[in-house]
């Protein structure tokens, strides 16, 4: 009965900071959604030699992608922004690739300090307490975007507030699900990968049909970067990205 209450609060709360905020910064809040933007900071990580982030994280979002339109056609809830048939708006997707994009960043940069502080010396100590301060700044600015991309997502009623914190949980279970598979068996990644987002395809038209044009983007993406990432390993015999 607790929950209940602080969660019909908090609802309460939300709505009343939505309908008083002006409309045209709906528009604003969600540029970090956008492909253009993330597309550019894909960009900026390969310009400072993290191709493997890149490669990774757009490999992720192509998944993500897959398994929303195979979620959207399960619970088909109409859109609000259009009333166009095949139109579903349960999960938002723009919530949910935006948080596994932004999510598997932040998860790749505290993995690498972790890793840092295990295999450093005493000389590297003050480096990883910088390098863990700077990580903490990212992690709350990534979680303000969050933040932000939710808000604009309502407030130009594209979304409802359970379609936004439906994308949101979906997201950051798949970027734990990722994670997790890579920590205990990263050689096996690619496949998991390739195998769920098949499964996918194959689900969506006993759903709805025909197939979303976007999820055939997406997929096409996952099986070439994923052929890539198994290739790669097979003829270096390593689990990480050149």
């Amino acid at each position: 009965m607790y929950y209940l209450d602080v969660s019909f609060y908090f609802r309460r709360f939300m709505l009343m900071i939505i309908h008083k905020a002006p409309a045209f910064l709906a528009k604003y809040m969600l540029v970090p959604s956008q492909p253009e933007c993330l597309l550019f900071i894909l960009f900026f990580l390969v310009v400072c030699r993290k191709c493997e982030l890149a490669f990774k994280t757009l490999l992720f979002v192509a998944f993500c992608i897959v398994v929303n339109a195979a979620l959207k056609v399960t619970f088909q809830v109409p859109s609000y922004a259009t009333s166009a048939k095949g139109h579903f708006a349960f999960p938002s997707g723009h919530m949910q690739f935006s948080t596994v994009f932004y999510g598997w960043i932040i998860y790749h940069l505290r993995h690498d300090v972790l890793r840092r502080r295990i295999h450093g010396n005493k000389n590297e100590n003050t480096e990883c307490k910088i390098d863990s301060f700077k990580t903490y700044l990212l992690y709350s600015l990534l979680m303000l975007i969050l933040f932000i991309v939710g808000y604009g997502l309502v407030l130009a009623e594209y979304h409802s507030m359970d379609d936004v914190i439906a994308g949101w949980i979906v997201g950051t279970l798949l970027v734990c699900f990722i994670g997790a598979i890579e920590l205990v068996i990263p050689r096996y990644v690619p496949i998991f990968v390739t195998s769920i987002a098949s499964a996918c395809m194959i689900y969506i038209p006993f759903q709805y049909a025909p197939i979303p044009e976007h999820a055939w983007w997406a997929y096409g993406i996952v099986l070439l970067l994923s052929l890539h990432w198994i290739c790669t390993m097979h003829i270096n015999g390593k689990t990480r990205l050149p």
